[in-house]
């Protein structure tokens, strides 16, 4: 099973949840990272649930300038990193909630950019059929 963890909890997770219902046929489970901090709990508490082939994509909002999402990455590549983890993914939008408002050009750019980082993602290291 694939999982999709939104790091936004409004508009981030319902944009999310549109773009698996969209282009992906809801084959995905979304879920709520209910935002990043404490990261590495987080990541903890995703590996002791999943199971042996399960994918976990985290989608994360990366407002530019923003240290405290690089620390909590920082530590979560760590937990990943000692824990031997290779089926956990990150993927970075910026400011996912001005996504859901922004104009069409933008927007298209940032979904097409989704849809391709996911379809990379997807492509490694899994034998799953979607």
């Amino acid at each position: 099973m694939v999982y999709l963890y939104s790091e936004d909890d409004k508009g981030g997770y319902h944009l999310i949840r549109l773009l698996n219902s969209i282009y992906f046929e809801n084959k995905f489970t979304v879920k709520r990272l209910k935002g990043i901090y404490k990261l590495g709990n987080k990541i903890k508490e995703i590996v002791n649930t999943m199971g042996t082939h399960d994918i976990a994509i985290l989608i994360y909002d990366d407002s530019p300038g923003n240290k405290e999402v690089k620390n909590e990455l920082d530590i979560a590549y760590e937990i990943i990193n000692e824990l031997e983890i290779k089926n956990i993914y990150f993927i970075a939008i910026v400011c996912m909630e001005y996504e859901v408002l922004s104009t069409y050009g933008i927007k298209h750019l940032q979904i097409k950019t989704f849809i391709r980082l996911l379809t990379i993602y997807l492509s490694i290291g899994t034998k799953q059929n979607f």
